[in-house]
Formats: C-alpha cells, sequence, structure tokens
C-alpha cells in the first residue's frame, strides 16, 4: 500500500490492520519510521536518516508510545489517521 498524507509530511509504504496492526514508511526528510498498535498502546519508532535497511536500537532517533482507547485497530481509515497525528507530532519535534 502507497498512500501519502494530505500534508505530503509522510509516505506510509505498508499498513496492516488488525488484532496487531503495523506498519511502516517515511517522512518528507527520507527518515523511515515503524508503526505498531497492540494492546490499547501505539508506537512509533523514527529511524535515523542514515540508518541501514535493517535499522537496529542504535538506529532510533525517536519513539513515541500513546496509550489509545477506542481504537478499532481493524479499521484502516482509524489506524491511518492515528498514525497520521503520532507522525505529524514527530515531524514537528524530531525534525
Amino acid at each position: 500500500m502507497n498512500s501519502t498524507s494530505s500534508r505530503g509530511s509522510f509516505v506510509l509504504e505498508g499498513l496492516r490492520v488488525g488484532e496487531q496492526a503495523h506498519g511502516h514508511g517515511h517522512l518528507a526528510d527520507g527518515r523511515e519510521f515503524s508503526f505498531v498498535l497492540r494492546r490499547g498502546v501505539a508506537r512509533l519508532v523514527v529511524y535515523r536518516a542514515d540508518a541501514p535497511s535493517v535499522p537496529g536500537r542504535a538506529d532510533v532517533e525517536w519513539v513515541q508510545e500513546s496509550p489509545v482507547e477506542g481504537v478499532d485497530p481493524a479499521d484502516r481509515r482509524v489506524v491511518g489517521a492515528l498514525l497520521r497525528s503520532m507522525v505529524t507530532a514527530v515531524g514537528v519535534r524530531g525534525s
């Protein structure tokens, strides 16, 4: 799945919804990110711009965890909106 946020701040290269929703993509500045939603907690990890194709812990630049209530992990639009809000916050704070 390829999609770009309405503001062009990130590209979502993959999103799987369901009980353990997760995805990955990159920010407009080239930094890669991964996202997971498990047990009511959303976790976004942003890697440094020059990280290798399989980043490790040393490549992590930013981690944001947010408890979420009432989010249906099977609803692509809801999970996408949650991801968009987290990525937007990181883009502002983490750049």
